[in-house]
């Protein structure tokens, strides 16, 4: 059972929420507790061991915001769901950042109530199954791996995609080889089958396990009755085509469908970013012609209108890959306006979607200009591989744009020693991190990291060092308690004198002096 927390200084909506739970959904939530404000919020949430948080957004004192985000700070965070008087499409980007999986508009209405402390639910189940904090660089690619397989392999079939940044994409998605070929899978039901789309459903996962165990290949998503197999070949010789055909044949081979048929056909050998010219030839030979984007194998009914462009997720990528946000900002909008504000979401375009801003963050990372730390954070991308409707899926959308956009803007990539370094000092800014230590870490000499961190980031290693505690340090005693000498060791100073002088050059104040001002803002 899930333990709720709920947060108002409104004793009667404290009291209207609580009542709702208990009455309506006391089998699968239990109310912890309740609290009247921000800093009542931050120690019942650590003292009562809540699942997750009702929050009031406006409060005195300390927002609903500013609680969720100290809440975080201060160990495991439970899911948060926001409560409202008007809706504030302004605190969507902190929110997705915070973690906050809905907010409710006042008064609180029994179904909606359900919707979101059942969605918070489900986080916290997938946040018990995966450990976020501790989650490294390759389990992050590998969470994003699949989202950015069908948005790749779904292009390819409609036959988009070309080039180095398409290359760098189909990387992203585990084909990191210089050769492949494609393969086309006709999926063909038996006509006595009761149920054409549960038998294809079923036969495509028995495809991709098989592919899975016995090949290397990247197995695309279902449309229609069609499938595309991506074949990786280390060189393009008549002996690694031959090695890759046979891994196919043996894996399609070893299904039993029981009923029904596959046929299969084979592009000829290309560079990867060529992909869909063997695509192309492998439809021609195994008969199908028509691969016009508007109509070709897309998994929809007869009233469904066609799926947007494909050559838009080509642009958004492109722009926040040459630092053109302007330009996947406006592709981002064009697929938006697909749909209308109410109208249902099908999987397959929210999962086309949430792979492209996968793609992205993955971009991002690897070439230095995030953090490996912020985009696992990020790489949750089921608000928007689960919008239901599209003004969900829009507003999630609008809600991470920005910060693909100053990502986009961030300039060139850093160095990998450099981009190591970072990391490392963020993670370990307590311990006694000299630039020879961290210059072993790095893999490089002391002298060039620190013509590195000169030359990428403008300041010396120990400016860095000094700000990146510093930085922490003003989080730290912002907090309700804070003590200037349990925060001077926790941000590495063994000498809360030395802490206080370097924090008076940066900062203009005592540490002491700024505990009261946060104190006095806060309350004030």
């Amino acid at each position: 059972m899930m333990r709720v927390l709920v947060v108002d200084d409104e004793l009667p909506v404290v009291q209207g929420i609580s009542h709702i739970i208990k009455r309506d959904f006391g089998t699968e939530f239990e109310v912890a507790g309740s609290a009247r404000s921000g800093k009542e919020a931050i120690e019942r949430a650590r003292n009562l061991a809540v699942d997750i948080v009702l929050l009031d957004v406006n409060m005195p004192g300390i927002s609903g915001l500013e609680a969720a985000r100290e809440i975080c700070r201060r160990g495991p965070a439970p899911a948060f769901v926001l409560v409202t008087a008007y809706e504030r499409f302004d605190i969507a980007l902190e929110a997705v950042q915070l973690g906050i999986v809905d907010y409710l508009l006042k008064p609180v209405q029994k179904d909606k109530l359900a919707q979101a402390l059942r969605k918070a639910a489900d986080l916290v189940l997938q946040r018990r199954r995966l450990d976020f904090g501790e989650i490294d660089k390759r389990e992050h690619e590998e969470r994003l791996q699949p989202l950015v397989r069908e948005a790749v392999l779904r292009a390819v079939m409609m036959g988009d995609g070309s080039g180095p940044a398409f290359r760098e994409r189909l990387a992203l998605a585990g084909l990191s080889v210089p050769w492949c070929f494609a393969v086309a899978i006709s999926l063909e039901p038996p006509s006595t089958v009761p149920d054409r789309k549960t038998w294809l459903r079923a036969s495509h996962e028995a495809l991709m396990s098989s592919f899975r165990f016995k090949t290397d290949c990247l197995v695309g998503p279902l449309s229609g009755s069609l499938c595309a197999v991506l074949a990786p070949l280390d060189a393009d010789t008549r002996e690694a085509r031959s090695d890759a055909e046979a891994a196919v044949e043996s894996a399609l081979a070893s299904l039993d469908l029981q009923e029904g048929r596959i046929r299969h056909a084979m592009g000829m050998p290309v560079y990867v970013d060529e992909v869909v010219k063997s695509w192309q030839a492998a439809l021609a030979d195994i008969g199908v012609e028509n691969t016009d984007r508007e109509t070709a194998v897309i998994d929809m009914d007869a009233a469904t209108r066609p799926d947007p462009d494909y050559r838009l997720d080509g642009e958004f990528l492109d722009g926040l890959h040459t630092g053109n946000a302007e330009k996947a900002r406006l592709a981002l909008e064009r697929l938006l306006v697909w749909f209308d504000a109410d109208e249902a979401i099908p999987p397959r375009i929210s999962f086309r979607i949430a792979g492209l801003f996968a793609a992205a963050y993955a971009d991002f990372a690897r070439r230095g200009i995030m953090f490996n730390r912020r985009a696992a954070q990020l790489s949750d991308v089921a608000d928007l591989a689960t919008a239901s409707t599209g003004a969900a899926l829009a507003l999630a959308c609008r809600a991470r744009f920005p910060e693909l956009s100053r990502l986009a803007s961030a300039g060139p990539r850093r160095s990998k020693a450099v981009v190591v370094a970072i990391e490392f000092i963020q993670e370990n800014y307590a311990e006694p991190l000299s630039l020879d230590s961290v210059a072993s870490v790095a893999g490089v000499s002391a002298g060039r990291l620190s013509r590195l961190f000169g030359d990428e980031l403008g300041i010396g290693f120990s400016e860095y060092l000094s700000d990146a505690r510093i930085g922490r340090a003003k989080e730290l005693l912002s907090a309700p308690g804070a003590s200037v000498k349990e925060v001077s060791a926790a941000c590495g100073y063994s000498d809360p004198n030395y802490f206080s002088r370097l924090f008076r050059k940066a900062c203009g104040v005592s540490p002491t002096a700024y505990i009261a001002g946060s104190t006095g803002g806060i309350d004030g």
